[in-house]
Order: structure tokens, then sequence, then C-alpha cells
């Protein structure tokens, strides 16, 4: 049973039977976000690994990230809320797109902020509709570093 486990472990699994459907495609999503990282060792990129997996898994919020990635990779307050924005955008987006498909919900529409910081490429993706397993070039909404577009998901007579 569940309280045997975490009685056993000290480990409570809730959180992770509850996205065991999909551990493996988050757990490459970590990877390749965490893999942007420069010029950090490996065992620091385990570290960065864990935290956001905890943080998907236990719904932790940007600051809870935010202290744990400072306290782990002993850098800046500020530094380290730029890196959680990111990393818990991209993980968010992923997570939309593997249940968006898992649904059957094969597109969505790219949606920017709308302001001068977009990125003069996304400007031109905004209000267009993609397919989930076919992003644009750059990939999904959140998935350039710093991007804050987001994915709306569309519902059309084949989904």
């Amino acid at each position: 049973t569940i309280s045997a486990a975490k009685s056993a472990t000290g480990v409570e699994i809730r959180p992770y039977m509850r996205l065991i459907d999909v551990q493996d495609q988050l757990d490459e999503a970590i990877r390749l976000n965490v893999s942007m990282f420069r010029s950090i060792n490996a065992d620091t990129r385990s570290r960065i690994e864990n935290i956001m997996a905890d943080a998907i898994v236990n719904r932790r919020n940007k600051k809870y990230v935010t202290k744990a990635l400072s306290e782990a990779l002993g850098i800046s307050q500020r530094r380290a809320r730029n890196a959680a924005g990111d990393q818990l955008h991209k993980l968010n987006v992923a997570l939309t797109s593997i249940r968006n498909q898992e649904l059957g919900i094969s597109k969505f529409k790219w949606v920017t902020r709308g302001d001068g910081k977009v990125r003069p490429l996304h400007v031109t993706y905004g209000g267009k509709i993609f397919r989930w397993d076919k992003p644009p070039e750059d990939g999904l909404p959140g998935f350039p570093i710093n991007c804050r577009c987001t994915a709306r998901s569309v519902f059309g007579s084949d989904d």
C-alpha cells in the first residue's frame, strides 16, 4: 500500500503515481531542458534535474524552485529566479503537450505576450496553429531560453 511504501522509504509516492503514465516523457523533457545550462558538471546537472522533477511532481511554486536552485547551485536569487521561471515554463508546456496528445488534441495556437520583448520570429508565429508533434523550427512555445510564449489547445473537427 501507499502508506507501507512511505513507512519503508520515507518517500511520499502518491504524487508520482499521478504522473506515472508520462514519467518517461517528463524525465526526457527535464533532461533536455537542463542540458541548456552551460558549464555545469554531471553532479550539478543531476541536482537540477532532481529539483525540477520534484517541482513538477509535487507542484512546487517558482519561489520554492528559486530557493532550491539558489542553494544547490550557489547562485544569486536573481539568477535562480530567472532559471526557475524558464525551467518551470518549459516543463509546463511539455506536460501540456503530452496530456493534449494523450487526449487526441493534436493542435495548439501560438500565443505571444504581445509586447516589445517578443522575439521577431515568435511575432510571426503569434496566432498561428501548429501541431504538437510538428512544432516550428525552434520548438514549442516557451522552449527557447526565456521565451514567454504559451500554447493554447485547439479543438478542431479532426481532434
